[in-house]
C-alpha cells in the first residue's frame, strides 16, 4: 500500500516552491494541468469564481498539493459527481438541483465529452451513480407534471433513459449503489418543489422523507425507512465498505428545535438516529451539507457549514467524536490513507483524522461547491493518451 505523505510534508513542500497556502486556481497559468502529465489521485467538486453577473461556474479538480490542477467551465452551477467505471480518467456531474443537464467530463483532456439533457418533463436533482461495470447510470429526477421522484436508467454509454423506477418517496436527492452492486439505497427529502419555482419548498406541513433501498434490476423496494420527525429531510448520504449507511439530514421545522441530524443504518437492522449534546446541536443549526465514511476507523465526518463546524461520528456505538471549527465547510470525501478531505467556500481544502486538527492543504481563489469526490489513481489509471502527455520536467 501506498505510504501516505504527511500533511505537515505536503505545506513544507509547497512552502519549496512558494506555493503555501496559494491563491491559484486550479488550472491557471503557470499551473500544470492534467492534461499535461498522468492523472493521479485526484480531489474533484464544483467550483465557482464570481458573484451575481460576474459569476462563473467549473468542475475543478487537484492533488492535495494543489499543484496538478484542471477544470472545465460548464453552463450552470454543478453539485454531486460520479467517477464512470468503464472509463478511466472520466466523471459525470450534475446541475444543481432543479437543473436539466448532467456532464461527462474527461479529466485527461480537460474537456466536456457529453451533455445530457434529462428530458422534456424532468429535472435532475443533483446526484446519480453507475453500476460497478458502468454500463448502467442511476439517476435520481423528478416527473415535474406529478411530482413524482423517479430513479431513472440511463445506457453508461449514451446515456439513453432505458427504464425508470419510483424512488419510494418525493424529493430523491443522493443515491449510492451496495456492496452487491445491485441494491441502491436513496435519500427521499420529502420535500416537494416545482422548477417554476425555483427552490422554493412546497409542503413543509405534510413533508414523507424516508430511507429507501431498492433492487436495481426491478425496481422492488426492499426496504424503506421513515424518520423520527417528518420534516428531518434526508439530503445526503455516505457507505461503507460493509454497507455501512450514514444518512444526513436538514431539518426544516421550528427554527427553536433540535433534533439529532444524523443517522446510521445496516441494511435489515433498524435505523440509529446519532444523538448529540445541545451544543453540537445548535452549532450545527439544523444543516448538514455533506458526509464521508471512513470504514477502517469506523468514522464518518460531516460537515455543517452554517455552523462553521466538521464533526465525527463514531459507527459501532453511534456517538459523537469529535468536533472541529472550520469555516463554511462544505464537501467532504476520505482519500486513500484514510484522511479526511474537507472543501469550502474559502477555496481552502483541509486535511482531518481522528482525534486531530484541521490542516490547510491549499487554497484556490474561488469556491468548491457543496460535494467533492476523490478519484484515487489506483482506480481510475491513465489512459496511454494521457500518458503521452507528461508535463516536461
Amino acid at each position: 500500500m501506498r505510504q501516505p505523505v504527511s500533511i505537515r510534508r505536503r505545506r513544507l513542500l509547497l512552502g519549496a516552491l512558494g506555493l503555501a497556502a496559494s491563491s491559484r486556481l486550479p488550472g491557471a497559468q503557470g499551473t500544470p494541468t492534467v492534461a499535461e502529465r498522468p492523472l493521479g489521485d485526484l480531489l474533484v467538486s464544483g467550483f465557482y469564481t464570481g458573484q451575481g453577473l460576474a459569476r462563473r461556474d467549473w468542475l475543478a479538480w487537484s492533488d492535495l498539493a494543489g499543484l496538478h490542477a484542471g477544470r472545465v467551465a460548464l453552463p450552470m452551477r454543478a453539485h454531486g459527481a460520479c467517477r464512470h467505471p468503464a472509463k478511466p480518467g472520466h466523471v459525470v456531474c450534475f446541475a444543481r438541483r432543479p437543473g436539466n443537464q448532467l456532464w461527462e467530463v474527461d479529466l485527461s483532456g480537460d474537456k466536456i465529452t457529453t451533455r445530457v439533457d434529462a428530458g422534456e418533463g424532468y429535472h435532475y436533482f443533483g446526484h446519480g451513480v453507475f453500476s460497478p461495470d458502468g454500463g448502467r447510470l442511476y439517476t435520481t429526477e423528478q416527473r415535474i407534471e406529478d411530482g413524482t421522484g423517479l430513479v431513472r436508467v440511463r445506457d453508461g454509454r449514451d446515456y439513453r433513459v432505458i427504464d425508470e423506477m419510483p424512488s419510494g418517496g418525493i424529493g430523491p436527492h443522493e443515491i449510492r449503489m451496495l456492496s452487491d452492486g445491485r441494491t441502491l439505497v436513496v435519500a427521499n427529502g420529502g420535500i416537494a418543489t416545482h422548477p417554476a419555482q425555483a427552490r422554493r419548498k412546497l409542503n413543509l406541513g405534510t413533508m414523507d422523507p424516508s430511507l429507501a433501498y431498492l433492487d436495481s434490476t426491478d425496481g422492488r423496494i426492499l426496504e424503506q425507512h421513515r424518520l423520527p420527525h417528518h420534516q428531518l429531510s434526508i439530503r445526503h448520504l455516505a457507505v461503507g465498505a460493509a454497507d455501512e449507511v450514514v444518512a444526513v439530514q436538514q431539518f426544516e421545522g421550528p427554527r427553536d428545535r433540535l433534533l439529532p441530524l444524523v443517522l446510521v443504518h445496516q441494511p435489515g437492522a433498524a435505523p440509529r438516529q446519532v444523538e448529540a449534546d445541545r451544543y453540537h446541536l445548535e452549532r450545527m443549526r439544523q444543516y448538514t451539507a455533506s458526509v464521508a465514511v471512513d470504514s477502517r476507523s469506523g468514522t464518518a465526518l460531516v460537515t455543517s457549514p452554517k455552523g462553521n463546524l466538521v464533526t465525527l461520528w463514531s459507527l459501532a456505538d453511534a456517538r459523537l467524536m469529535q468536533s472541529n471549527d472550520l469555516r463554511q465547510p462544505y464537501g467532504a470525501a476520505i482519500a486513500d490513507d484514510g484522511t479526511f478531505v474537507i472543501t469550502g467556500v474559502t477555496g481552502q481544502v483541509h486535511g482531518l483524522r481522528p482525534g486531530g486538527s484541521p490542516e490547510l492543504l491549499h487554497t484556490a481563489a474561488g469556491a468548491w461547491d457543496n460535494h467533492a469526490l476523490w478519484l484515487a489513481a489506483s482506480t481510475d489509471a491513465p489512459s496511454p493518451a494521457a500518458q503521452s502527455r507528461q508535463h516536461p520536467g
